[in-house]
């Protein structure tokens, strides 16, 4: 419970952190993809998981490398985790150093960074989970299924 309290505001710094637009700015780019999404784009909701990604009208948005790599390198350490069937918490520390670097790494602006922030904050919620004693390998395949479908959206 402790870890818990000091984790949660690193947590929200790093949602923070990659952030390099004003408040201005970001609210000026809102609006402007506000008035240019359609009907047709494709929202869509990872149940359970408590985040919305939604498409630029219909194409993926553009990652930066780094943040592509680091969503690579976690799901590399999730799928090796499994294949050796470690014991999920093992695996919190190098997730957890992973998921800040994506963060540190951060230089996507506008709408492509809040909707990397929609698809993030849920694997904030797999690493806490994964200090649980609930957790198991059924919590560590949902959070490699997760992962997989960040290529849904970014490219």
């Amino acid at each position: 419970m402790k870890k818990l309290f000091y984790l949660f505001p690193l947590a929200l710094m790093g949602l923070t952190a990659c952030s390099s637009n004003s408040t201005q700015e970001a609210k000026q780019d809102d609006q402007e993809v506000s008035a240019t999404k359609t009907e047709t784009e494709s929202d869509v909701e990872h149940e359970g998981h408590g985040g919305s990604v939604a498409l630029d009208n219909g194409k993926k948005w553009q990652a930066n490398p780094e943040t592509t790599q680091g969503v690579e390198k976690m799901s590399t350490i999730v799928a090796e985790g499994i294949s050796a069937a470690k014991e999920p918490a093992s695996l919190q520390e190098p997730l957890k150093m992973e998921f800040q670097t994506i963060f540190d790494k951060c230089t996507m602006t506008g709408e492509a960074h809040e909707q990397l922030h929609n698809f993030l904050i849920p694997i904030k919620g797999y690493l806490d989970k994964l200090a649980t004693p609930d957790a198991n390998e059924t919590t560590l395949r949902d959070m490699q299924a997760y992962l997989g479908t960040y290529k849904n959206y970014f490219e």
